[in-house]
């Protein structure tokens, strides 16, 4: 592609401590068949060398713009790394994973032809060498007009990479990352879905997701901050949509469901876990307690009998009577 054809589009890249990754990710993003770039790199305090690479890649190719910060968590390195954004699209890649060489070539040329907001594709998973195709059929399909179908598919599809996004429409819409937990990116892409207006899917496996990064925030190392942090993001959803007005009555069931399935997994975190976290707690409680004013009324009460049982009972009971209310309503 010729460079002064196309927009700027800004890829952005989050870092920390992904040393043995790195280099053959920022090959990936550098090799890029589209050439009008810029990389913004932001390394969140790493310890292992990362930086220097970052340095490296600087050195040797202005398109890189590389910026260190004391450890923020990456919530806080994603919402930095929006906020030095100069092009007209621009897609997160993680710093453990790779792209196809035509990756923002293919995307911005979907997004040009179907004047999207939002082009997502399909992806492979690495793990040991070797290549699949991991990506379930509730990925693959066309993104409803409804609200509440919005958000159902930016709950499935709850990861930041994988999308070329057009920056007016953040602008607009005026969404950033959830800064108290892991799972950043499940608040974004559901608001992101629920707040567009033009997404469109395409069946190419143009990302590379690896899977052997043992410190990666997926791995099975993590599961209590994931619990966790899913939940943190459920209620930044439902705050961040209540603030708009954008809460339905099918969107409030929805929104209750999702709400009790998290707020039921923090009972498999160990009890001094659980005892540190009240406050996140005490705020589902009251979230759910203002859904139930936006549910139909034949639901309400049911509603206020879960939130009594809910506040009232500890450990299995608790967890196996949400469930169960997930699956009968």
């Amino acid at each position: 592609m010729e460079k002064d054809s196309n927009p700027l589009i800004s890829i952005l890249i989050p870092v920390y401590n992904v040393h043995k990754f790195l280099k053959d990710s920022l090959t990936s993003v550098k090799n890029q068949t589209y050439s009008n770039l810029e990389i913004i790199c932001i390394d969140d305090g790493s310890t292992d060398g990362s930086f220097e690479i970052l340095k490296h890649f600087s050195q040797e190719d202005p398109r890189f713009k590389v910026f260190t910060q004391e450890n923020k968590g990456i919530g806080y390195t994603r919402n930095a790394l929006l906020s030095k954004i100069q092009g007209e699209y621009f897609a997160f890649v993680d710093s453990d994973d790779q792209i196809v060489e035509n990756y923002i070539e293919k995307l911005y040329s979907v997004a040009k032809t179907m004047h999207a907001d939002v082009v997502r594709c399909g992806h492979w998973e690495s793990r040991n060498g070797e290549k699949k195709d991991c990506n379930p059929d509730r990925r693959k399909g066309p993104v409803a007009d409804q609200t509440v179908k919005k958000l159902l598919a930016g709950y499935h599809d709850s990861i930041v990479w994988g999308k070329l996004i057009k920056t007016s429409l953040l602008q607009n819409i005026q969404i950033r990352f959830c800064e108290t937990g892991v799972s950043e990116d499940l608040s974004f892409i559901m608001l992101l879905f629920a707040l567009t207006p033009s997404i469109v899917t395409i069946p190419d496996l143009l990302y590379i997701y690896q899977r052997d990064n043992v410190n990666a925030i997926t791995s099975r190392q993590n599961r209590g901050n994931v619990f966790l942090g899913r939940l943190k993001n459920i209620i930044y959803v439902c705050e961040e949509l209540k603030k708009r007005e954008k809460i339905d009555k099918p969107t409030a069931n929805l929104l209750t469901k999702l709400l009790l399935h998290h707020l039921s997994s923090l009972r498999k975190l160990p009890t001094e876990r659980q005892q540190q976290e009240t406050a996140v707690f005490n705020k589902s409680i009251e979230i759910l307690k203002q859904l139930r004013q936006d549910n139909a009324r034949h639901k309400r009460f049911i509603y206020t009998i879960i939130i009594f049982l809910l506040t009232h009972t500890h450990g299995k009971i608790t967890f196996y009577f949400s469930k169960l209310f997930i699956v009968c309503f």
